[in-house]
């Protein structure tokens, strides 16, 4: 398995890849597609596909921070799920970056959401805050309540308004 960075990739990489996106995410955790697109032309971003024997598998759409790394969207296509290829892609980025933090559902959103938390957990990550709210991405989509998650002890103050500014585009208030 190896990731390969696809911000140069060509545009139909990019149309695949938010296809998919936009079946597996809600509603209301989804960028637009010009805000998703935007994502690979942003400097701050870092966007990985995920490949074996040059399958696509899955990808990152991920934020280096101060002192940890934001991962945004994390996605294994549906095919490849329950195979272990996810949990050695989060094996290979704990392995390039000390401390992952990342949102996901609560366990009240239904039984996915709870597998999804128990696949986190058996992957080095704690529940940092069960509290978090993820802003708006806009004015057509509602903040909501989800899991904020790490593999390491954080500050959460400091996380969440480091995440806020740079991923989101607000302060905390």
């Amino acid at each position: 398995m190896h990731f390969r960075d696809l911000k140069n990739a060509p545009r139909e990489e990019w149309e695949f890849i938010y296809s998919q996106y936009h079946l597996t995410f809600p509603i209301d955790e989804q960028r637009s597609e010009q805000q998703f697109y935007a994502l690979f032309e942003n400097e701050h971003t870092r966007i990985f596909g995920i490949y074996r024997n040059d399958n696509a598998m899955g990808y990152f759409v991920t934020w280096p921070m101060s002192n940890f790394l934001f991962v945004e969207f994390f996605e294994i296509y549906q095919i490849f799920r329950s195979t272990g290829i996810g949990a050695r892609a989060l094996e290979i980025l704990k392995n390039e970056y000390n401390v992952l933090v990342l949102e996901t559902e609560p366990p009240s959103m239904g039984m996915v959401a709870k597998k999804r938390i128990e696949f986190y957990e058996r992957n080095s990550f704690r529940i940092a805050d069960p509290d978090y709210i993820q802003p708006a991405y806009d004015s057509t989509k509602n903040s909501i309540n989800l899991y904020l998650m790490a593999t390491e002890a954080i500050d959460i103050d400091a996380v969440k308004s480091e995440i806020y500014s740079k991923v989101y585009g607000v302060a905390i208030g």
